[in-house]
């Protein structure tokens, strides 16, 4: 249901929307909508939502970029609109024993007197540069996952060989669906978009 919400607010002029052929998700007649980017800097080629026939509820979202097949998919295989019965939500204690309720507490760590845990400060809080499709998600230098770039030994080795060193001295990871640019200055930069892209990105000049 989430996952669907979240497909369904991209539904504005700058996605095409049209309703595949009659489907079957977990042994359930659906119909499919079809979000379509019309931006074609987005690596994300098509959505899917399998909507139930009959009540009207989301069973299945495929997510696909350049491959054939879904880069994310998330559904039922077996699902049930039958009213379970009371009995399965009541309990039996055992015999002899005691039962006693306690309202839960929520505990607030970070207002708790004698913590010390540390806030991320609004400088190491993520960006996102540009709007629809297109988004990209910059993580500043300094940030945990940004440090990471120029960390030598395994890790360095290991970035080595998941990345594309580019003329500017950004390194890029490439997938199906998500690219990453590292940048040399420390930032990271995430999106379901073209490389071109994320270098605009960097660079301050996504629009």
């Amino acid at each position: 249901q989430g996952t669907a919400e979240q497909a369904l607010k991209a539904i504005d002029p700058s996605t095409a929307v049209t309703v595949d052929r009659t489907a079957r998700v977990a042994g359930r007649a659906a119909y499919t909508l079809v979000l379509t980017p019309r931006d074609s800097r987005s690596t994300v080629r098509k959505v899917l939502i399998a909507i139930d026939a009959q009540h009207n509820l989301p069973l299945r979202v495929q997510v696909f970029g350049a491959a054939k097949a879904p880069a994310f998919e998330t559904g039922f295989t077996d699902v049930s609109f039958a009213r379970p019965a009371a009995s399965v939500f009541r309990f039996s204690p055992p015999k002899d024993a005691k039962v006693s309720t306690h309202p839960l507490a929520l505990a607030k760590a970070a207002t708790r007197p004698g913590t010390n845990r540390t806030r991320p400060t609004a400088r190491m809080q993520p960006t996102v540069l540009g709007s629809g499709w297109t988004s990209v998600v910059e993580l500043p230098a300094g940030n945990t996952g940004a440090a990471a770039i120029g960390a030598g030994g395994s890790t360095g080795a290991l970035l080595s060989r998941l990345t594309t060193t580019l003329p500017s001295g950004d390194r890029l990871v490439t997938s199906a669906l998500l690219n990453v640019l590292l940048a040399k200055d420390g930032r990271i930069l995430v999106g379901a978009v073209s490389p071109a892209v994320l270098q605009q990105a960097a660079a301050g000049q996504l629009r």
